[in-house]
């Protein structure tokens, strides 16, 4: 039986368990016909999860990874015809790019190609009569491309090497397309990998590409059924060698780590599996030079890519500018007439993007004037510009102010300077901050500004949230009329501010958003009291009952926030093997040492506020968080959003649900327990009305925690590669249907449970407790007054622990706060995302590779990363 079954079995035992419940509840206390259906609602949660565990298991054995693979193929051609019409690569045509074979030392034998190929077991991968005859064979230029790889090298495996700027990656576009046309049905797809991204020290190419599918390709990271047990689609259609890798940039893996790199794709992709792998020539002949044995790309020919001939340079210049003869073309000609020189200005122009650079800074656009545009005679300045560096210096200074100058069709709503600030700030951010990557990803951003001021800024308005709508849902419902003013701890609002602010930001955003919703709540008694809004005659609000409800408000806010921050601190500690059993016991006495801090300070602050039995209150509260930190703490729940989410999804995990569903019983007793020592009534739980209360309270908050630990963000089944913009509205939404439906099951079991305590409380013959909304509630009470009374704790609860919950299940919280700072450090637009697109889209600084963008060459990168 799988472990979705199972996890299904055990929902369907819950369900049937909680139907014998509600059965014995009615038959027990005598109930109605509605009470009875009411009590049965609960259970309609477990028969949906037990449901859909099934349908899940059900669906994911009938995957065809064949058509998966076609559908694969068609998502990858949209994406790169697009991207090259937005590259301009063929405007106004594609430059030539020509390429001879790499020298000997740099690549494998030639007759051992050949030998290797014979003896794959499943015989060559293409007809030994189209194989070049040696290697200088492969010497050819633009669309021979396919027929180089997929012909004339009899392996499949291709090193593509050039100098910087020489066109590699887009030489490696066109030949995923012509792979992609050429491909048969059910056939291996060619997917292009930038190993910028790619860490060699921390992971596995394999693991690395399947998360970089995922990423990209969203319905590929969802769950398939194989022999080998339920992988992702995407680990499922490598392993079936239904992928094509062609591996962008082993140039742009750290020098260190480069060595690392190529072994491990030897080892991930060995002899049999089609690959292109792409390098700058001097890093790949260092590489292979400073390894001590030779480490060449197993089983694999190489190409060099040439520089550009003066001729088709020329050519270029004069078709870009108009033609030749037009008043803009003839601006090159002392451009052109150097070329016949070896000047710097003629071994710079020798690469496509040197040429792309100088077109976009000297030629004018279509309706555009170039009277007030540099003139391109300047780069012929020997004393200015004395060498080839020198020139490409200055065309990529020039590049950005060219690019964000006014464009005739395409307004730009932002200056040249504004601009360059921002996109030398996120080079920078790339370099410095995440290792070099060329990968803009948005859901990264978030890393500009320091982790815990992100967890305490969320915090903060987690608990503001919870504390505004438990406030307004107290004021509809009138709970506030069966409150005594004075009493702010057991507050739905206060519970919830200290709970949601140390759930996202540990100790410090609980303290933070606890004693600010505590504080909001004294305000609001105070302004009751100062409009006569409690019932009776409470004459003007004294100075000393002012003090206490400050006393109370902050005590009740250091209470819950410090508490929880206290277990969620060290739930955030990640534990993952048995070996580590020493640091889980030092998390321990972590756990009881915060426990005895929480002791004291609960303690005192019960003393200094003169509440009923302080000592007892402290000393139990604290040996309350305390277990729990010790218990809870040896495990890790804790979850952050590394990615961006796509819908709200249940998750099987069924250590998620039983250690959220653990943590739930602990808040909801404490919460229960601090209520009764808030009233002085100590342990006196002699009572069934007492003891239903605490154990029902209980029950509310373990259920609605083990519901929280099965939502996650996961991915949805788009069949398309998602863009930037894309990701960004799904993960929106999906942080608000997080909070619709945290708010909603919250809400509907707190009332539930609310109305079961007044309804065994009464049919006892007991007095509801005191405390929340059930104190004063006398005699019969009908559903609509029992499901009021939890309405303010629910909603409250809801509200905040939806926020905290959303901020680490989606990443656009994240964003959110990086925009702030973006805007005050660098003077950033708000709509941050829509400048990036206009980057990519309109002024070609951009590039885009799935889901996250790239500048145009990781020289433009480095070479802003290191403007001053």
């Amino acid at each position: 039986m799988t472990k979705t079954r199972r996890i299904g079995m055990v929902y369907l035992l819950l369900a049937f368990g909680g139907v014998a419940g509600a059965v014995t509840v009615s038959f027990v206390f005598h109930m109605q016909a509605p009470a009875t259906i009411v009590t049965l609602l609960p259970a309609l949660a477990g028969w949906y999860l037990a449901w859909a565990s099934f349908r899940v298991q059900h669906s994911a054995a009938r995957v065809d990874l064949a058509a998966a693979a076609d559908q694969l193929a068609r998502v990858v051609r949209e994406q790169w015809e697009a991207e090259v019409q937005v590259r301009r690569v063929n405007d106004p045509y594609a430059l030539p790019v020509s390429w001879r074979t790499v020298d000997p030392d740099l690549a494998e034998d030639w007759s051992l190609l050949e030998t290797i190929a014979r003896n794959w077991p499943a015989g060559p991968a293409s007809d030994p009569a189209g194989w070049a005859s040696c290697a200088d064979g492969l010497a050819a230029s633009d669309g021979e491309i396919w027929d180089v790889f997929s012909q004339r090298v009899p392996t499949r495996r291709l090193a593509v090497l050039g100098p910087p700027g020489s066109g590699k990656t887009v030489l490696l576009v066109r030949l995923l397309l012509a792979l992609i046309e050429r491909r048969p049905q059910g056939g291996a797809v060619p997917v292009l990998f930038p190993l910028s991204s790619w860490n060699p020290a921390g992971e596995e190419l394999g693991a690395w590409m399947v998360q970089h599918l995922a990423r990209d390709y969203v319905s590929f990271g969802t769950a398939v059924p194989t022999p080998a047990g339920h992988v992702s689609l995407a680990r499922a259609l490598l392993d079936a060698r239904l992928i094509l890798p062609i591996l962008d940039g082993l140039d742009e893996i750290p020098r260190p780590a480069r060595g690392m790199a190529l072994e491990k794709i030897n080892a991930a992709l060995p002899l049999g599996h089609g690959l292109v792998l792409s390098s700058r020539v001097a890093e790949f002949r260092e590489l292979v030079a400073t390894s001590g044995l030779p480490v060449r790309l197993a089983g694999a020919a190489g190409i060099e890519l040439q520089p550009l001939s003066p001729g088709d340079t020329v050519a270029y210049l004069r078709r870009t500018a108009g033609g030749e003869g037009s008043a803009a073309a003839l601006r090159w000609e002392p451009v052109i007439a150097a070329l016949n020189s070896d000047t710097p200005v003629r071994q710079a122009l020798t690469t496509p993007l040197v040429l792309f650079l100088a077109r976009t800074t000297y030629n004018p656009r279509f309706g555009e004037s170039f009277a007030a545009l540099p003139e391109p005679a300047e780069l012929c300045d020997t004393t200015r510009f004395p060498t080839r560096t020198s020139v490409e210096t200055h065309l990529f200074e020039a590049f950005l102010p060219a690019a964000y100058r006014p464009h005739p069709r395409y307004p730009c709503r932002w200056t040249a300077g504004q601009a360059t600030r921002v996109l030398t700030h996120l080079a920078r951010h790339l370099e410095h901050s995440l290792n070099g990557t060329t990968d803009l990803a948005w859901w990264q951003l978030g890393h500009a500004v320091p982790q815990r001021l992100r967890q305490v800024g969320w915090a903060i308005v987690a608990a503001l949230a919870g504390w505004a709508a438990g406030a307004v849902a107290s004021w509809l419902t009138g709970s506030y009329a069966f409150e005594d003013p004075l009493f702010t701890t057991d507050s739905p609002s206060v519970l919830a501010g200290g709970v949601a602010g140390g759930l996202v930001g540990g100790i410090p955003g609980g303290m933070a958003g606890g004693v600010l919703a505590g504080l909001g709540d004294a305000l609001l008694r105070m302004l009751s009291w100062h409009y006569d809004l409690y019932p009776g005659d409470y004459g003007p609000l004294p100075t000393e009952y002012a003090v206490d409800m400050l006393a109370e408000g902050i005590t009740g806010g250091l209470l819950y926030g410090f508490g929880t921050g206290v277990v969620a601190r060290l739930l955030a500690r990640r534990v993952e093997r048995r070996r580590d059993r020493p640091e889980r016991l030092r998390q321990g006495w972590q756990g009881l040492i915060a426990g005895g801090v929480l002791t004291a300070v609960v303690g005192g602050a019960y003393w200094l506020a003169e509440r009923p039995d302080p000592l007892t209150a402290g000393v139990t509260i604290g040996i309350v968080y305390g277990i729990a930190a010790a218990l809870l703490g040896m495990r890790n729940v804790a979850r952050r959003a590394l990615h961006p989410s796509y819908r709200v999804q249940w998750s099987w995990n069924g250590r998620s649900v039983t250690l959220g569903a653990a943590a739930g019983l602990i808040v909801g007793s404490l919460a229960s327990l601090t209520s009764s020592f808030s009233w002085g009534h100590g342990w006196d739980l002699a009572s069934a009305e007492a003891l239903t209360r605490v154990l029902a309270t209980a029950i509310a908050y373990s259920l609605a925690g083990g519901f929280l630990g099965t939502l996650t963000g996961r991915p949805a089944n788009p069949a398309t590669a998602v863009s930037p913009m894309g990701t960004l509205a799904q993960d929106r939404t999906t942080f608000w249907r997080l909070v619709l439906t945290i708010v909603f099951t919250m809400t509907a079991c707190l009332s539930l449970i609310s109305w079961v305590v007044v309804q065994v409380s009464v049919r006892t013959g007991g007095q509801p407790v005191m405390g929340s909304a059930w104190y004063g509630l006398m005699g019969e009470v009908g559903l609509d007054q029992g499901l009021t009374a939890g309405l303010p704790s629910g909603v409250a609860l809801g509200v905040a622990l939806s926020i905290s919950v959303g901020s680490t299940q989606t990443a656009w919280t994240d964003l959110a706060l990086a925009r702030l700072g973006l805007r005050l450090s660098t003077r950033a637009p708000w709509r941050l995302l829509a400048f990036l697109a206009d980057a990519h889209e309109r002024r070609g600084v951009l590039r885009q590779t799935g889901a996250v963008y790239q500048f145009r060459h990781t020289d433009l990168q480095r070479h802003l990363a290191r403007h001053e």
